[in-house]
C-alpha cells in the first residue's frame, strides 16, 4: 500500500472479519447460554467460568477435571481481546506491509490455537454433560465459530496482502 493510498485501497476485509468474530465471540461469552439441562437451567460462558471459580477458592477437590476445564473457560474473552487489540494495532498508524503481516499472522495464531483449545473443551464438557443431562447450547457453538472466524480474518488479509505484494512487484 502506498502513502496516498484512497480509503478503498485501505479498505482490510480481514481485520473486518475478525473484529465482527470477536465482537461475536464476547456477545457469545457473555450474553448466550453455553449449556442447557433438561430442568431448564441455562448458563453462560461467563457463570460457568465463575463457578469454577468459585469451587476452587472453596476448596473443592482440585483434582476435579471439569473445575478445570470449566476455568479455562477465561481463554474465551481473552481470545477476542487478543484480536481486538491485534486488528486495532493493524489499522492505527501509517499503512505498513510488514504490521499488516505481522496482525494476520498474529490473527491466524490466536484463532488457531484457541479455536483447538476451545474445541477440546466443547467436546470435554458435552460428555460430561450427557452424564449429567445437560447438552451443550447456542452460546459455545456461536462462540466456536467466532474464534474460528478471527483465524479465517488473518489468513483472509495474509492473502490480501500476497496478492498486493504481487501486483506490486509486477509494476
Amino acid at each position: 500500500m502506498t502513502e496516498n493510498a484512497t480509503p478503498r485501497e485501505q479498505f482490510v476485509p480481514g481485520y473486518t472479519i475478525a473484529a465482527i468474530s470477536s465482537i461475536i465471540v464476547l456477545v457469545a461469552f457473555f450474553a448466550v447460554p453455553y449449556v442447557s439441562s433438561f430442568v431448564v437451567v441455562n448458563a453462560t460462558g461467563i457463570q460457568l467460568a465463575n463457578a469454577a471459580a468459585e469451587a476452587g477458592s472453596e476448596g473443592a477437590d482440585s483434582g476435579d477435571p471439569t473445575a478445570s476445564m470449566l476455568a479455562a473457560l477465561w481463554m474465551v474473552p481473552l481470545a477476542a481481546v487478543i484480536a481486538l487489540t491485534s486488528v486495532l494495532i493493524g489499522v492505527g498508524g501509517p499503512p505498513s506491509d510488514s504490521r499488516r503481516s505481522g496482525v494476520s499472522i498474529a490473527l491466524m495464531l490466536t484463532g488457531g490455537i484457541f479455536a483447538f483449545v476451545l474445541f477440546v473443551l466443547l467436546v470435554f464438557l458435552a460428555s460430561q454433560g450427557q452424564e449429567g443431562g445437560s447438552v451443550l447450547a447456542g452460546g459455545s457453538y456461536l462462540t466456536l465459530i467466532g474464534i474460528i472466524g478471527i483465524g479465517a480474518g488473518g489468513a483472509i488479509e495474509q492473502i490480501a496482502l500476497a496478492g498486493n505484494r504481487s501486483k506490486n512487484a509486477s509494476k
